[in-house]
C-alpha cells in the first residue's frame, strides 16, 4: 500500500513520522526564510505543510504576514500547539483536507516544500491546477525540494522512486509541469541548507 496511507493505519510510525518531519521542516526553514524575499505579501498557504514548522517560522519574522497551513486533517490537527503563542495566535487558519481534491482559495503565495517530489506528473499537475485556480490574480507559487545535481539529490530522487514511484525533478522538468499548469517558471534560488533545497518560483503565465 502507498507508504502515507501505511503510516495513517500505524500510530506509532505516524508519530515518528511527524516528527521528523516537523524537524527537518525548521531545519530548512530558516534557509527558505533567509534566501527569499517574503516582504510584500499578505496570505501565505503552506500546502502540505504538516504541523506548521515552516510557516510559524515566516510568521514570526513576518509580523503583517497571516497564513493557511493544509495537510490532512489528522496531521494539522498537530499544529494547534505551534500557533497557539501571543506573536501566532489569530495569524494562521489550520484546513485538513487533500489538496489533489482543492486548496485554500485567496493566498498570494503558496509554498510547495517537499510536496511535487513525491507526486507522479499527473498528481503534480493536478495539484499545480489547483492551486491556479485558487490563488489571487498576482499570486505566486514556490516549489521548494532538493537539488537534483547534488550527490544529497542524486541519492533522493533514487528514494523517491522506490517510495512513491516519482522523482526529484530538474529546473526543465518544473518549467514544463507549470506550463502546462498555467504558470511560468521567473527564477531559481539557492538556499544555505544541508539538504541543497532549492525554490523555484513560478507566476500565472
Amino acid at each position: 500500500m502507498p507508504v502515507y496511507r501505511y503510516v495513517q493505519q500505524h500510530p506509532a510510525m505516524f508519530a515518528v513520522f511527524q516528527q521528523a518531519m516537523s524537524d527537518l521542516s525548521t531545519q530548512e526553514g530558516l534557509a527558505v526564510r533567509e534566501a527569499y524575499d517574503f516582504t510584500g505579501y499578505r496570505t501565505i498557504v503552506d500546502v502540505g505543510g504538516g504541523r506548521g514548522g515552516l510557516l510559524a517560522l515566516l510568521l514570526e519574522a513576518f509580523p503583517s504576514l497571516t497564513g493557511i497551513l493544509m495537510d490532512l486533517p489528522a496531521v494539522v490537527e498537530g499544529a494547534h500547539t505551534v500557533f497557539d503563542t501571543e506573536a501566532l495566535r489569530g495569524r494562521c487558519q489550520l484546513v485538513g483536507g487533500d489538496f489533489l481534491t482543492a486548496v485554500p482559495a485567496g493566498g498570494d503565495l503558496y509554498l510547495l516544500k517537499r510536496i511535487l517530489v513525491d507526486r507522479t506528473d499527473d498528481e503534480a499537475r493536478t495539484l499545480l491546477r489547483n492551486i491556479r485556480r485558487a490563488m489571487a490574480p498576482q499570486g505566486r507559487v514556490l516549489v521548494a525540494d532538493p537539488d537534483s545535481r547534488s550527490p544529497y539529490g542524486q541519492l533522493y530522487d533514487m528514494l523517491m522512486l522506490m517510495v512513491f514511484g516519482s522523482r526529484l525533478r530538474t529546473d526543465a522538468d518544473v518549467q514544463a509541469l507549470f506550463a502546462q499548469t498555467g504558470f511560468t517558471l521567473t527564477r531559481a534560488i539557492e538556499t544555505r541548507a544541508v539538504t541543497t533545497l532549492r525554490l523555484l518560483e513560478g507566476v500565472p503565465a
